[in-house]
């Protein structure tokens, strides 16, 4: 599936559909995505300047791979407990606020990777 909104406000709630890959490109604004429940197995999302909240933190039944690049303005992304996760990252300004995960130079784990 791709997605591609300008600017404004928009509430994506994909989580039920059964997604093998999605495309999302945002302009400006503020933009949560619902992801939690599905089959996703690719996600890329590029925000220009605004908010991005992305929730994949649902039962996983497969690997997923995912390049979310945020502009100007904040990124979450909530992710499970009990699968292993490990995050690259690459930011420019702003702060970075990793809770439950392990910093190791730019790649974030949680307890469960490994």
């Amino acid at each position: 599936m791709i997605i591609t909104l300008g600017a404004g406000e928009g509430d994506q709630a994909l989580d039920t559909l059964q997604l093998q890959s999605l495309d999302f490109t945002g302009g400006a604004g503020r933009v949560a995505i619902d992801l939690s429940s599905s089959t996703l197995r690719d996600l890329a999302v590029k925000m220009g300047a605004g908010d991005v909240d992305v929730d994949r933190s649902g039962h996983w039944q497969q690997d997923l791979t995912a390049v979310i690049q945020g502009g100007i303005g904040s990124t979450s992304l909530q992710l499970p407990k009990d699968v292993g996760v490990r995050v690259e990252v690459r930011k420019g300004l702003g702060d970075l606020k990793t809770n439950g995960l392990i910093k190791n130079g730019d790649v974030y784990t949680n307890q469960a990777y490994g």
